[in-house]
């Protein structure tokens, strides 16, 4: 069995990087000694993940404040509300609320990424949120309706992806909690207008997950039925492993390590995902974080991405 390891989401900020931002915000660090500690920060995760061989590098989103809001910055027609819960977790996103019809900004993404610190022969990490997501998360004052929002955001998507894959090879994540969420999942009679906003993704990318988690998705499983070149990620800590036998899905990135919980996960945890990958008898999976590692101090953050790498050559022996 071949195993593909990657981050799923935003990394953990080292204790430096966290003081040299504090420090920013109070005026007693420049904007060029902050940025180089970014530099270095994401210059010693990019090192890490090299030396643990991951499939795509990813420069850990550090300076995002949260999943959505660097997304959200880039557009015309958008502007940031007020702060809201980011689903179960004790941290909080910037409402976006949209206001006239959304286009894509110049150069605003970019400022925060590091994607150039990635040796040019490595494949990149491109996360961005998914369009379900970012529409069930706005408060929508200009479109008609909750399609035509989705629709908006999945077209701005698409363009900018378009200018941020810069021609080389890229491993897309599309973040879609909502599409998991209890609260929130989409109803069945969505789904073909769901499957169309992300097919306008997808159809750019050839190697895309459509990561969902903080959630369950057995009931909704059946959306991804005919998008054959997307992979489907799923948060091991929220669904039983023994429904997903049942899934009709062959590519799969599992959510296998809690992202919440610093320690190494349960070994009989870890045995029964063992025997679910062998009873699926896949020729490939991909194994990450359920979710963002950005809630675990750094070292601990550092650490999971070892038993990922642990974890994946304990399955190609088997």
């Amino acid at each position: 069995m071949h195993v593909k390891i990657f981050l799923s989401g935003i990394h953990s900020r080292s204790e430096d990087l966290i003081d040299k931002t504090r420090n920013y915000e109070k005026g007693l660090t420049s904007y060029s000694e902050l940025e180089d500690a970014f530099k270095s920060d994401t210059s010693k995760l990019i090192k890490l993940q090299l030396s643990l061989r991951f499939y795509a590098i990813s420069d850990g989103s550090l300076k995002w404040q949260d999943p959505i809001r660097p997304f959200i910055e880039s557009l015309e027609g958008v502007r940031l509300g007020g702060y809201s819960r980011w689903f179960k977790t004790n941290t909080f996103y910037r409402k976006p609320v949209i206001y006239k019809r959304i286009s894509l900004k110049e150069e605003v993404f970019p400022n925060y990424c590091f994607n150039y610190l990635i040796p040019s022969d490595q494949i990149r990490l491109i996360m961005l949120p998914g369009p379900f997501t970012l529409s069930t998360l706005s408060t929508n004052h200009y479109y008609n309706n909750f399609n035509e929002l989705m629709c908006a955001y999945s077209n701005a998507l698409s363009d900018l992806l378009k200018r941020v894959g810069g021609g080389r090879r890229f491993l897309l994540v599309l973040q879609e909690p909502s599409l998991a969420y209890e609260d929130l999942k989409p109803r069945l009679t969505q789904f073909s207008k769901i499957r169309e906003a992300l097919s306008i993704i997808t159809d750019l990318s050839s190697d895309t997950v459509i990561h969902t988690f903080f959630g369950d998705i057995r009931d909704i499983i059946s959306l991804f039925a005919g998008m054959e070149t997307a992979t489907i990620g799923l948060d091991l800590v929220e669904t039983p492993l023994d429904h997903i036998d049942s899934f009709k899905v062959r590519r799969f990135a599992f959510g296998i390590l809690n992202s919440f919980n610093p320690f190494r996960e349960p070994k009989s945890f870890i045995r029964q995902c063992n025997e679910l990958f062998r009873r699926l008898d896949l020729e490939e999976i991909s194994l990450m974080p359920n979710t963002d590692l950005r809630y675990l101090p750094r070292p601990y953050a550092d650490r999971k991405l070892n038993e990922l790498s642990l974890l994946k050559k304990k399955l190609e022996v088997v």
